[in-house]
């Protein structure tokens, strides 16, 4: 018979799923267990211990790194669990770069992704696959959707840019925000413009910003990328196209 304790997801045999948030108790005579199970949108409810079955801990799809092998990358699994021919622990299908391997659930630590980092973001980089020279440098996140990732590495998915200049992004797999404001922001009637970020006017277009000669000057469209002296200073485009909200 299965012992839970509180916290324990579990299957409700008559259907649905559920956390324990009560028990064990007995029942009036003892004889048996009972548990008060959680489920979602529903109030609590107290189930016989044989009605109730453990959930798994794992799920096909989940990301793994596992303690047996493979230097604690991460991969996914994609089948399992099953049943180990001799005994013990039950063994998964780990898909890691293409590669399937079969490690034991007991070896397996769960990997909870990570809440990804805004767009806009002032970000230090912590780590970048061929751009370590860029290591603790600071910059902004302009992408945090994309795939490019080495072919035994993970997925980068942050793109960062450490300058003005469009062509200065890079790719980027850890990032730790920072508070320091970039050494050209700008604010302006309360607002700080980072160069190299988007902002949206209030025609719907995309403007970045650059600071020239001590002046802060903007462009939208595709003359954003290179935003020069000749573009609009920080006040004229906030009269004619502000407010601006940053993207």
């Amino acid at each position: 018979m299965a012992e839970f304790k509180v916290g324990d997801k579990v299957r409700v045999l008559a259907g649905g799923e559920g956390v324990i948030t009560y028990g064990p108790v007995n029942s009036t005579f003892d004889t048996y267990k009972m548990y008060v199970v959680k489920q979602d949108g529903d109030d609590e409810r107290a189930f016989k211990s044989v009605d109730l079955e453990p959930l798994p801990e794992f799920a096909v799809g989940d990301k793994v790194t596992s303690t047996a092998a493979f230097a604690g990358v991460a991969g996914n699994l994609v089948a399992g669990p099953f049943a180990s021919a001799y005994g013990g622990s039950p063994f998964w299908v780990m898909e890691l770069d293409g590669v399937h391997h079969a490690p034991a659930e007991s070896s397996l630590i769960k990997v909870e992704a990570p809440a990804l980092v805004p767009v806009g973001t002032r970000v230090r980089i912590d780590r970048a696959t061929y751009a370590d020279r860029c290591h603790g440098r600071t910059g902004t996140v302009t992408s945090n959707t994309e795939t490019w990732r080495e072919s035994n590495g993970d997925t980068h998915v942050y793109c960062v840019q450490i300058s003005d200049d469009v062509d200065d992004c890079v790719y980027v797999a850890e990032v730790t925000p920072v508070d320091e404001p970039a050494d050209d922001a700008w604010t302006y009637k309360g607002v700080t413009y980072v160069p190299g970020v988007d902002y949206l006017d209030n025609n719907g277009d995309l403007w970045r910003f650059a600071l020239i000669d001590g002046v802060l000057h903007g462009d939208w469209g595709r003359s954003r990328y290179s935003v020069s002296a000749d573009a609009f200073d920080i006040s004229g485009a906030v009269l004619n196209y502000g407010p601006f909200v940053k993207q």
